[in-house]
Parts: C-alpha cells; structure tokens; sequence
C-alpha cells in the first residue's frame, strides 16, 4: 500500500461502489496519508470525498471532511 499513488486512487474513484461507501473510502485513505505526512495526497483524498459528498447532499461527511482539509490546511501554515 505505500507504493500507491494518484493512478490508484483514481482508478477507486472510477469503479462502481455506493457514493457512501466511496465517501468513507477515500477519507479512510485520506487519514492513512495523513499518517504518511504525504499532505498531497490526503488533501486529495479529502477534496474528492468532499466532491463526492457534496453532489448527494451528505451534511454530515461535508462536515467531516471540511474539518479535515482544514486541519491540513492549519497544520501546513505551522510548518
């Protein structure tokens, strides 16, 4: 799993699965890329679930994910 890239996640993204599993999928890898410090990636990760969960209407993961990506964004303004 550390050799995974973009390609990777892009190709989760095209495969067909319910918007919710997806959703709980890429924040689950947005949360391991963040453990990696691989900020890119989770940022990634996190703006696609976003997407995601912004073309259902799903309040509660556009919080969580929204909390997310400023978390990221707060932690790089430290750095």
């Amino acid at each position: 799993m550390e050799d995974t890239g973009t390609w990777f996640l892009c190709l989760l993204w095209h495969l067909p699965q319910s918007p919710k599993k997806k959703i709980r999928l890429f924040i689950r890898f947005g949360d391991y890329y963040l453990n990696k410090e691989n900020h890119s990636l989770s940022r990634f990760c996190y703006s696609k679930a976003y997407q995601l969960a912004d073309s259902i209407g799903a309040v509660h993961y556009l919080k969580k994910t929204q909390n997310k990506l400023d978390g990221i964004k707060q932690a790089q303004q430290l750095l």
